[in-house]
């Protein structure tokens, strides 16, 4: 139960503990599947053929013209196979490139490598007994968990509807592993029917300034649907469009004016995961001072050095100010030496006060 208005900021190393990539193994696997060459037939030999056959429905192949066109963005994907391990991440690589076969060719990529990390992931239900469901005794180790924790704390049954009070989600991350927890972590845990479940899940702020690799079958929003941990090859290319880049979310002002104002208007911000991109950053900061009052976060590895770097950007994303004498340094506490799970731990109280 959360008292304070309270945001939830989620990076990729929060989705790590469910065992979802970090960026530099993102990367790897996208290579991996854009390392697309054929030989003598329209199957490719390497690379993935599910993005091929994506490409060749957005291309065609019935002219040569068309076969043409194929092969530039074909060469783009390559030109990312060989490049990529030069850049900060792939959302930076896209950013950079400003073409628009790159940024085809690498959303397409990141929607089948996120599906198939959900897949392996530690919620994604398996099948035990005739019957699918999730191990959560696996879970407990994860941030989820306590985060799962500090929301039912006090919550009854009956005020099940005001289980999300005061609480929101940013997350930078393109997989559903937060939204798909929540709901069955509900269903489980308070022995209620999807449909309640939903409700409550889908009433929730969880906004993905990137996009995401598909809408819950049980989602209201719009998109294409897209079972958890479910590779969806036939509607590869138009899950993929539901990929943006940086600029592309500066465009859409509506996600980014709601972005802003839950920041503006929240007491607390809890960083979990995340790597403090400028980029994300800019995408935070409010145009005005704000009523934050307090700052927790990761920062697993960080150096001292960046550390004092990062805590002056959290004074300027409170005040809009570098500096500001009112906000003194134990309003931040970003912990260089908590995962995001032991960070539930630390700061349970906290968090609930």
């Amino acid at each position: 139960m959360y008292k304070t208005e309270t945001v939830f900021v989620i990076g990729a190393g929060a989705s790590y503990e469910v065992k979802m990539p970090l960026g530099v193994h993102l990367k790897e696997k996208i290579k991996e599947l854009l390392d697309i060459k054929f030989d003598h037939s329209t199957t490719p030999i390497t690379g993935d053929r599910y993005i091929a056959k994506a490409l060749e429905r957005k291309i065609g192949l019935g002219s040569q013209e068309e076969a043409n066109e194929y092969n530039r963005y074909l060469a783009a994907a390559w030109h990312i196979r060989d490049a990529l391990d030069q850049a900060i991440s792939i959302d930076n690589f896209i950013e950079n490139q400003e073409d628009d076969r790159i940024s085809t060719m690498a959303k397409l990529a990141i929607t089948r490598s996120i599906l198939s990390a959900e897949q392996k992931s530690l919620l994604f239900p398996k099948d035990e007994r005739g019957r699918s469901n999730i191990d959560w005794r696996r879970i407990t180790d994860t941030w989820y968990h306590g985060l799962f924790q500090t929301l039912v704390e006090g919550r009854a049954k009956s005020d099940i509807g005001n289980l999300f009070s005061n609480v929101s989600f940013v997350t930078f991350n393109y997989d559903r592993t937060l939204e798909f927890f929540l709901f069955e972590s509900i269903k489980n845990y308070y022995n209620v029917e999807n449909d309640i479940a939903a409700e409550l899940v889908n009433g929730v702020s969880i906004t993905h300034p990137y996009g995401v690799v598909g809408v819950l079958p049980w989602q209201t929003k719009p998109g294409v649907r897209v079972n958890f941990g479910v590779p969806d090859t036939i509607n590869l290319l138009d899950i993929s469009n539901s990929i943006k880049t940086f600029s592309e979310q500066v465009d859409d002002q509506t996600s980014l004016i709601d972005i802003r104002s839950r920041i503006t208007e929240s007491k607390r911000i809890v960083f979990l995961g995340m790597a403090y991109h400028d980029a994300n950053m800019e995408i935070l900061q409010p145009e005005s001072a704000t009523s934050i009052d307090r700052i927790i976060g990761t920062a697993f590895g960080v150096s001292r050095s960046d550390l004092t770097v990062l805590e002056r950007r959290m004074i300027r994303l409170a005040t809009s100010k570098e500096e500001d004498l009112r906000w003194p340094g134990e309003k931040i506490s970003l912990e260089r030496d908590l995962t995001c799970a032991a960070l539930f731990y630390e700061f349970g109280r906290t968090l609930r006060a």
